[in-house]
């Protein structure tokens, strides 16, 4: 089989990331190809048919069971009326047709995708494809039941899909103000009360418009007989009762002796009996809490017993805390949401001594605001839900009074508005992945695999690397390499062995002694990995002290596998390799990384920065466990050979100089919080450890001035006053942080991801922040003559926090090199203000410095 073209040699990984071993990023032309894709579409279908056929069949098997529950006689059961076994059969077919309709979906999208992707080619196309594979994949629906309606399914998917578009137009620069509006912080509240005045207006006066399960629920969470109901609706309307009497005996049937005057105006002795208005909100939110905990007790416990079943056994009073919280939070919210409805209704009635529709419409509008009950992240997710149910309800009541134009009267209208709104949904899939939250982008990710980067930004990448590498035509053409090891193949293996070459002969004689130049290979999205492990690699001190470690622990060859050992193993490989240039696979440290932590194991995109917090501190526990296990070992020989005590007598502030670990002695720091007492002057202390420096970004801005706010004085006042041990009260006072013991080794991090509040979502700060090779901690520190040198930079390329990639440029022996994880070229010094960052707010450069390597100058002496 012919290689693949460069240009198709894309990752199957988040990002630009290569593929796991095995599957081949692209999709050559040929049989491997081929199977590649069936064997895609057939994942997809039956990851498809799974969710659809999982959530349909659990709340079937939940509906299943309530009805046995019931254990009903054949007598009692009215007339019609399912047994069942009939209720088993159905909930049975409902299963599989749910399960065949998001499986076709899967596999239709998908099949499209791929056969447009190899007819007209995957960059040509990378605009239109996924829209149109959407839009062709949305009739599936069709496969739920030829006479089965979904309408407000189709309507909350689309306003799904709204949100997203909305989301990708306040990123663009043309649609960029006229979507502003819908950043509003407190929308979500707004269209929820607009849902509920159409929604519970409906449930009072017309529930025919509304969908027979929503109208179900309401009646048992509303609280009130249907009899009540047509009451309260007789008097809105204008019209005779009809059934008086039946509200008495309902009343009379609960204890309460009631006579209703058939001439009243306001229906407030119907909603509530002999209660006054305020009492029956009392009453009334308490009896819809106990019928509100029963509903959220499934929703919160299932996920933390199935998603978080890892955790619940370590953390049990964490999940279960967070659990019951939640179905107390969201039981209120319930109950409130549907006291509110009458309290608003009785007051407007007394009010204006009437009841009229519009009167019903005002009262139920402001219910909405119950939803601030909420916590935020499910707060637009219940508003999207409750406006599809009344966008429906509103064009039933429409066309019930012959005010619905004839076009949006289609049969299957539903199917309609589910293809487009599935279209624009799959569209921002492959082209905009950073609009949607990480919940959803995983299962997506799932089930159809991720797609391939935008076609704008493989260029920026590629821009990106022959800039950074040495220049002329042979570096161009050989720029592709960073994606190859993906392939099975000779032809990449002599691309990457040219690579190596042209390294060594670009430094010659000045190649250093005994140095050696390996990329890393990508096991699926480990990026994020091969930049800090680059990095490392290239902290001298710390490589150092990890062979020598390396080396006493082989010679003795005790210990079982962790972290520190497969670092140390890897590092060891390098060092030892006879050519000075090539490719390593740190298959066995990326699998004990796995092994160890479970944020790790997925091939979603991970953070450089949390990996090298992780790994630096799993390295300090690992240390410190085996002192602490050596020295108990001294102890017990010390005690066997003298029972009066140990031999030799170490003063006690000893252990403490043992505790620090040479990972310690390279990267750790000590920060100082001086907080200053405005009234008696006096300054309190308190010292805290750092591995790193987690930086507050601006744009334009420097490390200096970064750091400058990062020590700057914050008044505290108000409501944040200082209790001051001296004055013994709470009293103004000014704080500040400094360094009080720099580390040999700083480690600073820019905070680039941001969480916006609108947007729901991080956010990337592409912001211009010049840090420079040589670093003075003015400000800072008490030594202001303290200098540092920068020797490493990991750099994030991508426009957002949920794909892109990572790379990494390392100084050695005074030459700057450029780490892609196969890939490895020399590159200019000058090139390193190209990760500063842009200028501009909108612009197409996303590759930035990230996390910045410094080496102490006086410690490098």
């Amino acid at each position: 089989m012919a290689p693949a073209p460069p240009e198709d040699l894309q990752c199957a990984a988040n990002g630009y990331c290569a593929a796991p071993p095995g599957k081949a990023p692209a999709a050559p032309a040929g049989g491997d190809g081929e199977l590649r894709w069936l064997r895609r579409c057939l994942e997809a279908a039956g990851k498809g048919f799974a969710i659809g056929a999982g959530l349909k069949g659990g709340l079937a098997l939940f509906s299943v069971l309530v009805r046995i529950r019931s254990r009903r006689s054949p007598r009692s059961r009215k007339a019609g009326a399912m047994t069942n076994e009939e209720a088993v059969v159905l909930a049975v077919k409902e299963t599989v047709r749910y399960g065949l309709f998001l499986g076709t979906f899967a596999g239709s999208y998908v099949s499209v995708d791929e056969y447009i992707a190899a007819v007209w080619g995957r960059k040509r196309t990378a605009r239109w494809r996924s829209l149109l594979a959407g839009l062709i994949a949305g009739p599936s629906m069709l496969l739920t039941g030829p006479g089965t309606q979904h309408t407000s399914l189709a309507i909350y998917i689309l306003m799904r899909a709204a949100v997203l578009a909305s989301r990708c137009g306040i990123k663009s620069k043309r649609f960029g103000k006229i979507c502003k509006p819908l950043t509003w912080s407190h929308g979500d509240i707004f269209l929820m009360c607009l849902a509920s005045a159409q929604i519970l207006s409906a449930y009072i006066l017309k529930q025919d418009s509304l969908p027979s399960s929503y109208k179900s629920f309401l009646n048992k969470h509303g609280g009130k007989d249907l009899t009540i109901l047509q009451g309260v609706k007789d008097i809105v309307n204008h019209t005779a009762f009809t059934n008086l009497a039946g509200i008495e005996k309902h009343y009379k049937s609960v204890g309460v002796d009631i006579k209703l005057d058939p001439n009243m105006k306001v229906p407030c002795p119907i909603v509530h009996g002999n209660q006054s208005c305020t009492g029956h909100v009392f009453s009334f939110l308490l009896q819809a809490y106990g019928r509100a905990v029963p509903v959220y007790v499934p929703v919160y416990l299932v996920p933390a017993l199935v998603v978080h079943r890892q955790h619940l056994m370590k953390r049990p009073d964490t999940i279960l805390g967070k659990s019951l919280l939640g179905i107390a939070r969201s039981s209120l919210f319930l109950s409130v949401y549907c006291a509110s409805a009458w309290a608003w209704t009785c007051l407007l009635f007394r009010t204006f001594q009437s009841a009229n529709t519009p009167l019903v419409i005002l009262g139920t509008f402001p219910t909405g605001l119950a939803l601030f009950i909420e916590k935020k992240s499910r707060r637009i997710e219940i508003s999207l839900y409750c406006l599809a149910r009344a966008i429906e309800s509103f064009f039933t009541c429409m066309t019930d009074a012959g005010l619905c134009p004839p076009i949006l009267q289609i049969k299957r209208a539903d199917v309609v508005v589910f293809s487009m709104a599935t279209s624009i949904i799959m569209h921002c899939y492959a082209q905009e992945r950073e609009v949607f939250r990480s919940k959803y982008l995983n299962v997506l990710d799932w089930v159809f695999g991720v797609p391939p980067p935008l076609d704008n930004e493989v260029q920026s990448l590629s821009r990106t690397a022959r800039a950074r590498t040495a220049t002329g035509p042979r570096a161009d053409r050989a720029e592709p390499a960073a994606a190859l090891p993906a392939v099975n193949g000779s032809w990449a293996a002599a691309v990457m062995g040219a690579a190596s070459s042209r390294l060594e002969k670009a430094l010659g004689e000045q190649f250093p002694e005994g140095e050696r130049y390996f990329g890393l290979e990508n096991f699926g999205n480990t990026c994020y990995c091969n930049s800090v492990l680059q990095a490392l690699y290239f902290c001298v001190p710390f490589r150092d002290q990890l062979l020598e470690y390396y080396a006493s622990n082989k010679s003795t060859g005790d210990g079982e596998e962790n972290m520190l050992t497969c670092l140390a193993d890897l590092f060891s490989q390098i060092s030892n390799q006879k050519k000075k240039t090539g490719v390593i696979a740190p298959k066995r440290f990326i699998q004990r990384l796995k092994k160890q932590n479970e944020i790790f194991r997925s091939y979603m995109h991970q953070d450089a920065h949390e990996f090298l917090n992780f790994l630096l501190n799993e390295l300090v526990d690992i240390l410190e466990k085996e002192h602490n296990a050596a020295k108990e070992s001294l102890q017990n020989i010390s005690l066997q050979k003298n029972s009066n005590g140990p031999i030799n007598g170490q003063p006690n502030g000893s252990h403490k100089e043992l505790a620090a670990t040479w990972v310690h002695k390279c990267f750790q720091g000590i920060l100082t919080n001086e907080t200053r007492c405005l009234r008696c002057e006096t300054v309190t202390d308190r010292d805290e450890t750092f591995f790193d420096l987690s930086l507050d970004i601006e744009q334009n801005s420097s490390i200096t001035s970064c750091l400058k706010n990062f020590s700057s004085t914050e008044t505290l006042n108000a409501e944040d006053k200082f209790f001051c041990d001296k004055c013994c009260s709470l009293q103004e006072a000014q704080k500040r942080m400094k360094i009080k013991k720099p580390p040999n080794i700083l480690v600073i991090h820019l905070k680039r991801f941001k969480y916006i509040e609108q947007l729901q979502r991080y956010k990337k700060l592409s912001y211009r922040v010049v840090f420079p090779l040589e670093l003075k901690l003015l400000n800072t520190v008490d030594n202001s003559d303290l200098e540092y040198s920068l020797f490493a930079v990991v750099v994030h390329v991508g426009s957002g926090p949920n794909h892109g990639h990572y790379i990494s440029l390392v100084k050695s022996h005074n030459h700057w090199l450029f780490f892609d994880d196969e890939n490895v070229e020399m590159t200019d010094e000058s090139m390193v203000q190209a990760f500063f960052g842009s200028p501009q707010e909108f612009s197409g450069n996303t590759d930035n410095g990230y996390i910045l390597f410094y080496e102490s100058l006086a410690e490098k002496s």
